[in-house]
């Protein structure tokens, strides 16, 4: 029975509401109670943390925010399990996880499907995460293999004693300060009578984040609770898109277009790249709200279909989600045609005179894609008493031959239209202009210097052009185009490699195993001009004597600190360390390549330290990193060596020290 309050006997009438002076002196303590408050709050977020970890644990939260209650509400009270080993969905777990929260229940639409979650601390070979593994039974009554959602940041290491992500269980709903009620925090991984739970995250500071979430789902069937909805799972129009690219290419495509994704509870869709699945070779890729995926393929990749597959998650808000994927297929490079400049040479040419004519000196002939070509005589328009034609071997197939027949006379002239083609499809036109003139006798080609020294080193490239002042000068009297070619009938110097790229540029190499001194042999060249006019030329190579290599290399001591690691967790199978291990090498002098080189002994290849840079100093130190700074060795137990070397010409140049590893 409830009991009424006694009220009071008044002469009056009046109701029980305020006066207007009570009105306003609550106002008045309203204002200041406000003004009051927002001092307050300016204070907080004044003095509250605005560093970059901050932002970082903000975004580690915002994925379990979204997920979680979603999940948990649509379990019954017996659908969770804590178990650090618990993995619902087909297949093996995960390597290299924990299981913080398993959540299973039922939805029933026109059949009956059985859904699981499993929020996963997982060591993804550099940093740990939090992970979401999602999977169903599409009424088959077998669980697929999960698919995984990354949802957090960079978190701290995993550790057995004290988990840096865990969850209390409560069999009655938090209490107003977000804690089970006394007695109601539930002991064991399982429960049949959850009514409440909390995720608790602690940063590297050890700031604790919790997440609330309570079940609403009793009866294990969301279709009998009249409080629940079912959540439909996004479809797709069309589930597999290739997209058509050239290697070196980024593009971005809208999943909207070419996948066209719906929902048909009418929620918002977004992509993720399923990091579940092997990436393509050579493919990277990166999402962005809302359906956007950029994709880059890398410059060397060949023509033709990558496998396997770019797999991506569309999703909505409440764990319904759906695999795309996105085959890239690389195809040829476009061609593009040759390009000439200038696209008409004027040639005089003397009575019964031959001429061989390069184009790529006269016209600039030349092709982007770095396509052999070819100069093919289309027409010969004027007089018939000058022929053209491609030169033959052993010219260069740019090569044209013009030739002033017998009986030609002084001022006869034709226009001679080539076709330089690319063998691919491509070509552009070029024309020469000739005239039979009364000319005086061709002037040679000219050098400033007939013979250039040279000097440089064994296993070094140099690269001379003729016609400047760092080579011989050349030029022809005439104008006429110039060209370098190996003397043939004399010898050439051995040893040494000499390549004409083009007109007069030469590249000369010295073999690695050349002794230092002159070499007696020169190499002789022969420039010409387009009337076969040559002048011979020389370079006269000196070997250098390579460098000493530095003899004030003096190693001394490598040790590791401390000499006996442990590793985060017993047992026979590879793990990584507990803590750093320091090692120290001490020398004097200038010492090069110093490295530190050990084995690990792990036989699968992934635990193998090699190459690691010493930086300049005396003494020297390397870190090698445990689980909580970074590391992905691994190591089994045993002595392990780790030597230090030099390739400065010392001796010793390596020294060794051991690490026990239990």
């Amino acid at each position: 029975m409830i009991e009424q309050p006694e009220v009071a006997e008044s002469g009056s009438d009046r109701d029980h509401g305020f006066t207007l002076v009570e009105i306003l002196v609550v106002i008045s303590m309203m204002a200041l109670l406000a003004t009051v408050m927002a001092a307050t709050v300016t204070v907080v977020l004044r003095t509250a943390p605005t560093s970059e970890v901050r932002a970082d644990d903000a975004r580690s939260l915002q994925g379990l925010v979204t997920w979680i209650p979603e999940d948990v509400d649509a379990a019954p009270p017996g659908g969770f399990d804590t178990a650090t080993t618990a993995w619902p969905c087909a297949g093996p777990a995960p390597a290299n996880s924990h299981n913080v929260l398993s959540i299973s229940w039922t939805e029933r639409t026109g059949v009956t499907n059985n859904y699981a979650a499993t929020y996963r601390y997982e060591f993804n070979g550099s940093d740990w995460h939090m992970t979401r593994y999602a999977c169903n039974d599409e009424a088959t009554g077998t669980m697929a293999v999960g698919r995984s959602h990354n949802l957090t940041s960079a978190m701290p290491a995993w550790n057995n004693l004290s988990p840096p992500a865990f969850v209390t269980m409560c069999a009655a709903k938090v209490d107003i300060d977000g804690q089970c009620p006394a007695g109601s925090e539930i002991a064991g991984n399982t429960s049949p009578d959850v009514r409440s739970l909390k995720l608790n995250l602690v940063s590297e500071d050890g700031t604790v984040s919790t997440i609330d979430a309570a079940p609403k789902n009793p009866d294990e069937d969301l279709a009998d609770d009249p409080g629940a909805s079912t959540n439909a799972t996004p479809t797709l129009s069309q589930s597999d898109y290739v997209l058509e690219m050239y290697a070196g290419d980024t593009v971005t495509i809208d999943l909207g277009t070419t996948h066209n994704p719906s929902d048909a509870d009418g929620d918002t869709l977004s992509v993720a790249i399923d990091s579940s699945e092997p990436m393509p070779p050579g493919i990277t890729a990166s999402t962005a709200d809302p359906l956007d995926v950029t994709i880059t393929a890398d410059v060397g990749l060949a023509p033709g279909t990558i496998s396997p597959p770019l797999v991506l998650i569309v999703s909505d808000p409440r764990a319904g989600w759906v695999d795309p994927t996105v085959t890239v297929r690389i195809i040829p490079e476009p061609n593009i045609a040759p390009t000439v400049s200038p696209g008409t040479y004027d040639l005089k040419l003397a009575l019964n005179q031959t001429v061989i004519l390069p184009l790529d000196a006269t016209h600039g002939a030349s092709d982007a894609n770095g396509d052999s070509l070819t100069a093919n005589v289309v027409s010969i328009t004027g007089s018939p008493s000058i022929s053209a034609a491609q030169a033959g071997a052993p010219n260069d197939p740019l090569d044209v031959e013009i030739t002033a027949k017998p009986g030609a006379a002084s001022g006869d002239a034709v226009s001679i239209l080539v076709s330089i083609d690319d063998g691919n499809g491509g070509s552009v036109n070029a024309t020469i202009n000739v005239e039979i003139a009364a000319l005086s006798a061709n002037q040679d080609p000219i050098v400033t210097n007939s013979d250039v020294p040279l000097t440089m080193l064994a296993g070094e490239t140099v690269t001379l052009f003729l016609d400047s002042a760092s080579g011989h000068g050349a030029f022809d009297p005439d104008g006429d185009p110039l060209s370098a070619n190996l003397d043939t009938i004399k010898p050439q110097p051995a040893g040494i490699t000499t390549v004409l790229p083009g007109a007069l540029e030469v590249t000369l190499t010295a073999d690695q195993s050349m002794l230092a001194g002159p070499i007696t042999t020169p190499v002789s060249l022969e420039i010409e001009d387009a009337y076969g006019a040559v002048v011979e030329v020389t370079i006269s190579i000196t070997i250098a004597p390579t460098p000493p290599p530095p003899s004030d290399c003096v190693l001394g001591t490598l040790a590791a600190t401390p000499g006996t690691a442990d590793r985060w967790s017993s047992g026979a199978a590879n793990q990584l360390l507990a803590s750093d291990v320091t090692v120290t090498l001490t020398y004097s002098g200038s010492c090069d390549g110093l490295v530190l080189k050990y084995e690990t002994g792990d036989t699968s290849g992934l635990g193998v330290g090699t190459g690691r840079v010493f930086t300049p100093g005396s003494p020297a130190s390397i870190i090698i990193y445990a689980k909580g700074n970074g590391g992905t060795e691994k190591w089994a137990p045993g002595t392990r060596t780790l030597t230090a070397s030099t390739t400065s010409d010392v001796t010793p140049s390596t020294i060794s020290t051991t690490l026990t590893v239990t």
